[in-house]
């Protein structure tokens, strides 16, 4: 049982009470009336169960339970078709009970609870759903099944997700010709997958039957799925034997028995050096029937085939062994010799083939060319034959060959060297003494070439020198009897040679050369040493080398080498190539030495290595610091500035500021930025922009780098909207004292109390918020405003309005009367006289008639003076005064 405890609360005042002989008692505390106990119940409660699903025109229970209230109690069943709007009172149905029959579609239903009781609330139930599903259909009929004898398919059905329900079972059917004469499936379960047996290759027909255990729920038969079991597979026509040449691309087959396997069929090609172990996968074999066996090697190899189908229960076959000969390409075993004779010479030149190599006819093309290598022409009088006679009938050159080729796949042909027949002529001079150029020290010779097939006998050598190079001939310094003569080199200078050649032979007689010039130079010098080179990572500055005009000779090459103290330790430099210049790797900081060495071809000029040169590569630009956000009130200073990493890009350094509206696109330069790493945005306005600072360096390579997008919030200044409001309450009132601002960021707030309202402020301990409550303890009269400041930069403090608080007494009434001793039937003048209070204040009399149990007002009676009826016994009269103010006692 509730217990609810009731208070009675009157305002300060005072009553009489009279009897025979009338008193006057003044009262000036709040009372309070007695104690009423009231039982309280439960409000009522339902809810139902008997959610389910049934097949269309099935049917099904829902139950009710329900609790609480108190009275007449009925319940009331509900139905709608969503289960949130319309719902419809079903006609007679308020049992606990109630069972909906011929559904055909989902239906959603509830009940309600309702009792007569006082205050008792009408209660509805959860919502519970009758879902009616369709009939059984399929959505997966079982498929056809094609596979080898053995084939271990399996064929489904699938019920569509929302026909049917309760459990489903499963009887599967077969029939030789998918019409008739069904009979239950052989092995058969009551399952939605069913495997057909494949014992035997053949066709039959299958279907399964669903039904669903549902109320009202129907079968359904699946579509008729054909099942053909497939012999396996065999091969018909073997792979037949290759013998070919290295190179030959003769190919091996195998062909399938028709109408056995089924599915995708693979072939993997196999090899044996033996024909009857040791096989692995065949060289570049791939799926194919077809094979062509790799003939880039001879020898013998054997190959076979296994041949798969993809198809369920199709094992593999594998075909014979097959032998394949790779026999080697022509070769020749001896060259024809070369001939030199005279004119009408019969010496012939034969070529001679390596044993075994070829197959098939072989067949010899001769052919001839002036100079060997090109406009080779069928030779004279050849027939085919591994041995040829040249012509000699006129003195000169000419070039012989012979070409072998043999018929069997593969094998192509081989051609000889070419060979030279010389029909000699009278001495002549081939070759020339080449020019020399060298440095001092060189050992550069020049020759004399005789021209071949020229001269007969002993053949000798004179060589001369001149200074001019056309008279004043003298026996060549330190020359011998040779074709070949080196020059002294000891000192720079000019100086010319030729040589005379005499041949033993009847009438060959003699022949001098040209007049040939040698120069010896000085050795190589550098002019001018590399550069140092200070860049950033990624810079592209090159050094360079320049060597002395007129020093060395022949081709000028330069080894370029690093060293990390340039000292010691050198080694060939990072990407250099053959250049008087070079460009030192930059793609990581630090620093590296260089030199290089110059080299001349000519010979004894020697090479010089430059001094070693000092390259600095420093880290491209990086952000130590970004700069920061700032948020301040319009007239803010703040600047942001961006530190760069120390040691990072080199050359001078600018900054370019900029901003946007959303810190990611529209970029502009920044109003008001100067080329500094400070910069101060302009806050005269309030919003928000995002800045960002790009720093770039003159260096090569140095590039620029941008920072993060910093966010500046300009915020409006502190503006208060609502004053502080004038309060006047009793003692103990609680009205607070509230301010409103805008603007400002981490506004802060501190109440000032002064006794004046003009001067004496002091700030109150702990009053920081938007609202202070004054203390009310005591009548009287302060004065209160709030200092409201915020801490941001440009935010100035706002103080606020002076509001005045007045504190005044509690409502008192005190009742006199001039005749305190007076007769039965007298009347009575009474006087109230009120005090304190703030509001409305009202005065109201009373009378009690059973000595002050209950109180009634007297209809009227509102005045300060109150005029009674005549008195009698057992009356009782007091007056309440009570005021609206905060605070004050009503």
């Amino acid at each position: 049982m509730n217990h609810l405890r009731v208070y009675k609360r009157f305002a300060f005042g005072l009553f009489l009470s009279l009897s025979f002989l009338t008193q006057i008692n003044a009262q000036t505390a709040c009372s309070t009336s007695n104690e009423v106990t009231i039982t309280v119940v439960n409000d009522p409660s339902i809810s139902i169960t008997g959610a389910t699903t049934i097949c269309s025109g099935g049917a099904a229970t829902l139950t009710a339970n329900v609790a609480g209230g108190t009275g007449t109690c009925t319940i009331q069943w509900q139905s709608s078709a969503d289960g949130s709007t319309n719902w419809t009172n079903i006609s007679g149905a308020n049992g606990t009970t109630y069972s909906p029959t011929g559904l055909t579609v989902t239906t959603y239903y509830r009940a309600t609870y309702s009792c007569t009781g006082l205050d008792c609330n009408l209660a509805t139930s959860n919502t519970q759903a009758i879902t009616v599903n369709p009939d059984l259909t399929i959505q997966t009929q079982p498929q056809p099944v094609t596979e080898c004898v053995g084939g271990t398919l399996s064929m489904s059905v699938a019920t569509t997700g929302t026909t049917g329900t309760g459990t489903l079972t499963y009887t599967w059917e077969q029939s030789a010709n998918g019409t008739s004469g069904w009979a239950a499936a052989t092995g058969a379960t009551n399952s939605a997958t069913y495997t057909p047996p494949s014992g035997t290759a053949g066709t039959m027909y299958y279907r399964v039957t669903i039904s669903a255990s549902g109320n009202g729920c129907d079968n359904v038969t699946s579509n008729t799925a054909r099942v053909d079991i497939i012999p396996d597979l065999t091969i018909q026509t073997q792979p037949s034997p290759i013998t070919e040449c290295v190179g030959g691309t003769t190919s091996m087959s195998v062909v399938l028995t028709s109408g056995t396997g089924t599915g995708t069929i693979s072939y993997s090609w196999e090899e044996s050096a033996n024909g009857t172990s040791g096989w692995t996968a065949a060289t570049g074999a791939t799926n194919s029937a077809t094979y062509t066996p790799p003939s880039s090697t001879a020898g013998t190899m054997y190959y076979r085939v296994v041949v798969s189908a993809s198809g369920n229960g199709c094992g593999p076959t594998t075909s014979n062994a097959t032998k394949v000969d790779i026999i080697p390409d022509l070769t020749i075993q001896t060259q024809p010799s070369p001939i030199t004779e005279c004119v009408g010479g019969t010496t012939s030149m034969s070529v001679v083939l390596t044993s075994g190599t070829g197959v098939g006819t072989i067949s010899y093309t001769w052919e001839q060319s002036t100079n060997g290598t090109s406009g080779w022409t069928a030779a004279i009088g050849a027939t085919n034959s591994a041995t040829y006679t040249p012509p000699s009938s006129t003195a000169g050159t000419m070039y012989y060959r012979v070409t072998a080729s043999a018929t069997g796949d593969g094998c192509g042909s081989v051609t000889s060297n070419a060979t030279k027949v010389d029909i000699i002529s009278d001495l002549s001079i081939q070759t020339q003494p080449s020019p020399i150029t060298e440095c001092v020290g060189g050992t550069t010779s020049m020759s004399v070439v005789v021209s071949s097939g020229t001269g007969v006998g002993t053949v000798s050598y004179t060589w001369e020198q001149s200074t001019n190079g056309t008279s004043g001939w003298t026996a060549a310094t330190g020359a011998t009897n040779s074709a070949t003569y080196t020059p002294p080199s000891g000192t720079a200078g000019t100086m010319y040679y030729r040589v005379t050649i005499n041949a033993t032979g009847n009438g060959c007689g003699s022949i001098t050369s040209n007049a040939t010039k040698v120069d010896i130079i000085p050795d190589l010098t550098i002019q001018t040493q590399p550069s140092p080179i200070t860049e950033c990572v990624g810079g592209t500055t090159s050094m360079s080398v320049v060597l002395t005009s007129g020093t060395g000779v022949g081709t000028i090459s330069y080894t370029w080498e690093q060293s990390s103290n340039g000292t010691s330790g050198w080694a060939a430099a990072t990407g250099a190539t053959n250049s008087a210049t070079y460009t030192p790797p930059s793609g990581t900081a630090g620093t590296m030495y260089y030199r290089v060495t110059a080299s001349a071809t000519g010979d004894g000029c020697g090479s010089v290595t430059s001094n070693a040169t000092k390259v600095d590569i420093i880290p491209d630009l990086s952000i130590q610091t970004q700069p920061s956000p700032i948020t301040e009130c319009v007239g803010g200073t703040t600047s942001m500035t961006v530190v760069l990493t120390s040691g990072t890009g080199v050359g001078t350094i600018s900054y370019t500021w900029e901003q946007s509206t959303n810190g990611t696109s529209g970029w502009i330069a920044a109003v008001g930025a100067t080329n500094s790493a400070t910069y101060t945005p302009p806050s005269t306005t309030a919003g928000t922009m995002y800045y960002r600072v790009t720093a770039s360096a003159t260096g090569d390579g140095c590039g620029s780098i941008t920072s993060t997008a910093t966010k500046v919030d300009i915020i409006d200044d502190i503006v208060i909207t609502a004053q502080p409001q004038n309060i006047t309450e009793c003692i103990d009132g609680t009205i607070p004292l509230t301010v409103t601002t805008t603007g400002g960021i981490g506004t802060t707030y501190q109440w000032e109390v002064s006794a004046n309202g003009t001067t004496g402020w002091s700030a109150i301990p702990s009053a920081t918020g938007t609202s202070y409550t004054p203390p009310s303890t005591t009548a009287g009269t302060l004065y209160y405003r709030v200092v409201v400041t915020s801490a941001s930069n440009g935010c100035g403090p706002q103080t606020s309005n002076v509001a005045t608080v007045v504190i005044v007494a509690k409502p008192s009434v005190a009742v006199t009367t001039p005749n305190q001793i007076v007769c039965v039937g007298a009347v009575l003048t009474l006087n109230a006289t009120p005090s304190g209070g703030t509001g409305t204040c009202t005065i109201q009399w009373q009378d009690s008639t059973d000595g002050g149990g209950s109180w009634n007002n007297i209809s009227g009676a509102t005045n300060n003076s109150f005029t009674t009826p005549p008195l009698g016994a057992n009356t009782k009269y007091r007056a309440t005064f009570s005021c609206n103010g905060n605070g004050c006692c009503n």
